[in-house]
């Protein structure tokens, strides 16, 4: 607040960098000659199915990505904050939830924010009781916040002796970034030695993408439900 013709404190925007690189994801079907000539659309449903594949890929990347050849993703991304539930995992519960939401307005990060988890945690959700045996209802789970469910999630995560846990993930997803560098890229080729003298072909499939996240605060994970 400044007096009248007063001058505003002058401030600097300060900017990190983020570094992304092209990553390919691949997928590759092999056709018969018999199924091409029986099937006249064959090649163009094949072609909208490889490329579900690819993007099916790039989602589970951008969950949890194996680093390396491929994206971390958020889950393996270093400083993103984790609500741990015990030594070996343990149930879901609302204070897990309430943490997670907890984390991120300490943070300040984005009011626009979601869950997303699988449907594993989507069932314990339904399951969980107050004390008189009346179901909660998962939007109470989720303190009414949008929540989304997809196998996606990992449902197969280890913590001490525990094993087949599952994640759960918040976060202001407009801080999630997705960059390409092409588009799905179908090659068909019927030159292949596999392919060649059998009069088939093998449609080829890559897409060039990479993960990253403005801010880490963006988005907190719980890695250990018992589900």
């Amino acid at each position: 607040w400044v007096a009248e013709h007063g001058d505003a404190t002058r401030s600097d925007a300060t900017f990190d960098k983020i570094s992304m690189g092209p990553k390919t994801v691949a997928a590759e079907y092999e056709l018969s000659r018999r199924m091409l000539i029986q099937a006249a659309q064959i090649e163009a449903i094949l072609r909208q199915d490889i490329g579900l594949l690819l993007a099916q890929a790039l989602d589970s990347a951008a969950i949890k990505g194996g680093g390396s050849n491929e994206p971390v993703g958020i889950i393996g991304t270093s400083g993103v904050p984790v609500v741990a539930i015990g030594t070996n995992g343990g149930a879901l519960t609302l204070d897990v939830t309430a943490d997670m939401i907890g984390a991120l307005d300490a943070a300040n990060a984005s009011d626009v924010r979601g869950f997303l988890t699988n449907a594993k945690v989507r069932k314990a959700a339904m399951k969980l009781k107050d004390g008189q045996n009346r179901p909660y209802g998962v939007p109470a789970v989720f303190h009414d916040e949008q929540v989304e469910f997809s196998n996606q999630v990992p449902g197969t995560l280890t913590k001490g002796t525990g094993t087949n846990l599952s994640a759960i993930v918040y976060g202001a997803w407009s801080d999630l970034i997705i960059g390409y560098w092409s588009a799905v890229d179908i090659v068909v080729n019927p030159y292949h030695a596999d392919v060649a003298s059998k009069g088939g072909v093998l449609l080829h499939a890559f897409l060039d993408a990479d993960i990253a996240i403005r801010h880490a605060e963006s988005f907190v994970v719980c890695k250990d439900v018992v589900a």
